[in-house]
């Protein structure tokens, strides 16, 4: 499975990444890796290996150096989405809004 996740690494790297866990060999797979990184406007992304043949392919890290894996935000995964992945992004939940007159149930 190919979900993405917040990946925390035991160096206190936080990656975000689309994520596989293979229990035969206890290893965490990330593929298109991205070091989060905090900025003045929030926080970014950029290629953890960007020079790495093996960036989308995925690097294999051994379970011991893995501290947390994590759901991303919705705002975070859209935007990792929109810049390293499929380029899909998922609509924002919006309360509903009440429109027309508002009538009193039960009564006379």
């Amino acid at each position: 499975m190919n979900d993405i996740k917040l990946v925390k690494l035991s160096t206190q790297e936080d990656i975000i990444c689309k994520h596989e866990f293979h229990d035969t060999t206890g290893t965490h797979v990330l593929k298109s890796p991205c070091v989060i990184v905090v900025t003045q406007n929030g926080f970014g992304a950029m290629p953890y290996t960007p020079y790495a043949d093996t960036w989308e392919a995925g690097i294999s890290i051994d379970e011991q150096f893995v501290m947390t894996v994590l759901d991303p935000s919705d705002e975070m995964k859209n935007q990792y989405n929109s810049s390293f992945g499929s380029g899909l992004v998922t609509p924002t939940k919006q309360k509903p809004v009440a429109t027309g007159p508002i009538g009193i149930i039960g009564g006379d």
